[in-house]
């Protein structure tokens, strides 16, 4: 066609002609269309996987952040119960009725026990949520916090091999900072009043 002049053909041939490169042009046009739309929807398949996939990840570690919550709540108000407990026990022990003070030091033990196990719910399901993402900065701050409070407790009931190995293990979570301040020295201020 390129070798004969438009005006050798008949209005019927170049009508035909006509036809056929618009027909050529409309399959190169499909074939490119084709060859563009494959790629972004296996793209936006990919895509929308991987974000369904965060998602599903986001709320699994939520879900182990509010058992872990849970979990510390229980802990924390069984160790507060604890030291007044412990307060009561040694009042008694003071006042000389030893029957009293048995009975709440036994309770001082049974809540020390169901704070430790609070404690230690309360670890595990951080430490799922650390598994389940490293890479989040909150969980790993909460692990190193609760690590924390757990070697205080151990230190306050005098369990200080216990303690020990924890501090081995807050390096996991911590960036350093809870560490120096669990390893702050002390200051005492007295303020003294004359009779």
């Amino acid at each position: 066609l390129a070798f004969v002049a438009p005006d050798e053909l008949t209005a019927g041939e170049r009508a035909f002609v006509g036809a056929s490169r618009r027909a050529i042009r409309r399959r190169r046009v499909a074939r490119i269309t084709i060859a563009l739309a494959v790629p972004a929807v296996l793209a936006a398949f990919y895509g929308g996987a991987r974000m369904m996939a965060h998602r599903t990840l986001a709320r699994h570690i939520a879900d182990k952040i509010t058992q872990a919550d849970a979990a510390l709540a229980s802990a924390r108000a069984d160790a507060a119960s604890a030291v007044q407990l412990r307060t009561s026990a040694f009042a008694h022990y003071d006042a000389g009725d030893r029957a009293a003070g048995e009975a709440d030091w036994q309770h001082v033990r049974e809540r020390e026990a169901s704070a430790g196990d609070g404690y230690l719910e309360a670890t595990r399901e951080l430490e799922s949520a650390f598994l389940l993402d490293t890479d989040r900065r909150d969980v790993r701050r909460r692990l190193a916090e609760l690590t924390a409070e757990r070697i205080g407790l151990l230190d306050r009931e005098g369990r200080l091999a216990e303690a020990a190995e924890l501090e081995t293990r807050l390096p996991l979570y911590d960036d350093g900072t809870i560490a120096a301040r669990l390893h702050a020295p002390a200051h005492v201020h007295a303020a003294i009043t004359p009779d």
